[in-house]
């Protein structure tokens, strides 16, 4: 998270890289035209970038993506991780502890969002 909280920085696979980097631009054209024109709850990345370094005599890389931060100015009481997962978890009672799929899908009573 950068000093300020706005912006985030995502370490990614080089594989998920690769495949950001294939599709940015239709996906920089998608994105030009949120949130004014089409409405959307896609993460706006702002930039990718490949960085290497030394580490002793080492050299070492990192895939990074630049990130809005959709929280930044927001309270937020709880977070759902919604990635899919099929396994069962039982949301932690803590507030802002980050929860799963199934956790959204039992606090909705078994409806999924609208």
């Amino acid at each position: 998270k950068t000093s300020d909280g706005r912006y985030l920085l995502k370490q990614v696979k080089a594989s998920e890289y690769a495949y950001f980097t294939e599709h940015a631009r239709p996906y920089f054209a998608y994105v030009r035209n949120t949130p004014s024109v089409l409405p959307s709850v896609l993460v706006k990345v702002l930039c990718a970038f490949y960085v290497e370094y030394r580490v002793g005599d080492k050299v070492k890389s990192q895939h990074v993506l630049v990130q809005e931060n959709l929280f930044y100015g927001h309270s937020v009481s709880r977070m759902y991780d919604l990635k899919g997962a099929q396994r069962a978890h039982k949301g932690g009672e803590d507030e802002g502890e980050t929860v799963l799929d199934e956790d959204l899908f039992r606090a909705n009573d078994g409806y999924p969002l609208l």
